[in-house]
């Protein structure tokens, strides 16, 4: 636990906060003062007799509906927001007919196909920018077949909601990056961007 402590504006925080997604289980992170500790340990499970188990903690479950996926975030920004009381919140949003609509629907791309859809000057910079960080650019295509939009519309048309459901949860997986990749990701994007506002 830490309180009253503040982030230093020198310090690019998103590599320490994704460290967890690359599978790094303890992490120090720097402020204006003292460091905090972050741990993320799963538990360890003792049977009678005398066996060793991993428990994984609970994970973030899986979103009900777009619903439930909007609410969650709600929480999550109003939770962060009052850890952060003299910061004022700004909206956003992409406006209709503008140059970053056209650049929303070209990024789409990058989470269906990932480097294949990048020119090969990007996937270049991107991989030597992974290697800079001991890692390497990682992805696993994947893809919303026809068979299954066809099966999701019917089952919405004929009200079966269960059937739905479960062909609903590859196509919502699309709209997000795998959390590796997605994190490298954002990571050379920033590194990129970053001297340009210096």
């Amino acid at each position: 636990m830490a309180a009253g402590l503040e982030l230093d504006p020198r310090v690019p925080y998103p590599p320490f906060f994704n460290q967890s997604v690359d599978g790094v289980m303890h992490t120090i992170i720097p402020t204006t003062t003292d460091p905090i500790t972050a741990h993320l340990h799963d538990n360890l499970r003792v049977d009678p007799h005398g066996h060793f188990f991993v428990d994984p903690k609970p994970r973030e479950a899986i979103f009900a509906s777009f619903a439930d996926y909007r609410r969650r975030l709600s929480d999550a920004l109003a939770s962060a927001m009052a850890n952060a009381p003299s910061f004022e919140p700004v909206e956003s949003g992409v406006p209709r007919g503008s140059s970053g609509e056209i650049k929303r629907a070209v990024s789409a791309t990058i989470h269906v196909d990932g480097p294949a859809a990048m020119a090969p000057a990007t996937c270049a910079s991107l991989e030597s920018f992974a290697a800079a960080e001991g890692s390497r650019v990682q992805f696993r295509r994947r893809s919303f077949p026809a068979w299954q939009r066809a099966i999701l519309k019917a089952s919405r048309k004929l009200g079966a909601e269960s059937i739905a459901w479960r062909f609903e949860q590859p196509k919502l997986a699309l709209g997000a990056l795998e959390p590796s990749f997605g994190s490298l990701l954002l990571r050379w994007a920033v590194s990129v961007v970053r001297p340009r506002y210096e």
